[in-house]
């Protein structure tokens, strides 16, 4: 295919203190991408405060041998550990805004079947600064692959994962411990995740392509693909990609969350606005929103908020202009979110990068981008 046809690209860029020509650069880096083949698709907001400065879509949510789906800017994406803190990290803010719980609360107080030996000493507060003990991750899903084991029985084994560590003696970024919260959570509302996801963040925000298994009950809708699934003989589309999260039927505190771009816009608006809903109304306390960007790991030689990763972190994605003040995260399926509450710059980027296969990096990309978006707000 001629490279010239590799492109398609919605920009919508409002003068506003951006120097344009910069910011079109930062979208260049992306479609340099697309065509070497790094990525197969983009989609990316950026903006300040309030504003959004400019959209993009380009290259392919599908690019295979067979099909070729051009990137649209409503294309729903498979954000992997967005999940983290668009789904589980606000609960969380929420119930301790309820007066539902407080950092320090074991876990064995929701959860009493996990407080065996040392796991009795894990905190909320552990399991959101990734600092427990639990190890990053196991391959739970083998065991329902293999069929030793049903979705109550991996939710057992996760429940019950030895340490790696004693609590609070490092930081481990753990996929288990926010497992662990999903359920903390279900068992502190009696009602499962997907439920109050939908209920307390997707529609007070106006979210409303935020779902998890986002086939179940719906057409055909516009998906960005993951990777090939060898065992089943098909590419991913709509299916969440991490093994975990679909043996337990796609719905876990770690992983799950399809969304698209305006949805993730409102959501980083709304941390922008200290807390503030679109409508005007309150969503978060203003403490909430402080308390989750303290580094409360700083002693670990990390720098973690309550779920965020912060700059200097191992994890830190956001290049070498962004402020000090900066905070994110990152999804394995190549996707993230980038704030900055003092200056109001963010960013969001979405890729499927994984659908050339987990072997692609795109750390160099992601910074790059960063990097000339900070330097085009200046």
């Amino acid at each position: 295919m001629n490279d010239d046809r590799v492109l398609f690209r919605e920009d919508a860029v409002i003068r506003d203190g951006w120097d344009n020509e910069r910011l079109q650069k930062a979208f260049a880096l992306l479609d340099q991408a697309i065509r070497e083949k790094t990525i197969p698709g983009a989609v990316a907001a950026v903006g300040r405060g309030d504003r959004t400065a400019a959209t993009y879509a380009g290259g392919y949510a599908v690019d295979t041998p067979g099909e070729q789906v051009l990137m649209q800017v409503n294309t729903r994406f498979d954000v992997a550990s967005l999940t983290k803190v668009c789904s589980v990290l606000p609960l969380m803010l929420l119930l301790l805004d309820d007066g539902e719980i407080r950092l320090n609360d074991p876990v064995a107080r929701f959860l009493p079947s996990f407080g065996e030996g040392d796991r009795g000493r894990i905190t909320l507060k552990h399991l959101l600064t990734h600092s427990s003990g639990l190890p990053p991750h196991r391959p739970f899903y083998k065991q329902r692959d293999g069929q030793h084991a049903d979705r109550e029985a991996i939710w057992g084994a996760v429940l019950s994962e030895p340490l790696i560590h004693e609590p609070g003696a490092a930081v481990d970024y753990s996929d288990i411990g926010f497992m662990t919260l999903g359920k903390v959570i279900e068992a502190i509302a009696r009602q499962t995740l997907d439920q109050l996801c939908n209920e307390r963040i997707f529609k007070p925000l106006a979210m409303v392509n935020a779902k998890y298994c986002p086939l179940h009950g719906e057409g055909v809708a516009p998906f960005a693909a993951t990777e090939y699934d060898e065992r089943h003989g098909y590419y991913l589309i709509g299916e969440v990609h991490d093994e975990n999260a679909r043996a337990v039927d796609g719905v876990s505190g770690h992983a799950g969350l399809f969304t698209d771009v305006s949805d993730l816009v409102k959501y980083v608006k709304m941390w922008v606005r200290g807390g503030i809903a679109e409508d005007g109304t309150t969503f978060l306390s203003s403490s909430a929103i402080r308390l989750a960007l303290v580094n409360h790991v700083d002693a670990l030689s990390a720098a973690r908020g309550l779920g965020w990763c912060l700059r200097t972190d191992g994890y830190d994605h956001m290049g070498d202009y962004w402020p000090m003040s900066g905070f994110g995260h990152t999804g394995f399926t190549g996707t993230s979110l980038s704030l900055d509450l003092p200056s109001g710059i963010w960013i969001v980027l979405l890729t499927n990068r994984v659908h050339f296969g987990r072997q692609v990096n795109i750390a160099r990309l992601r910074a790059t981008v960063h990097n000339v978006v900070m330097a085009a707000s200046s």
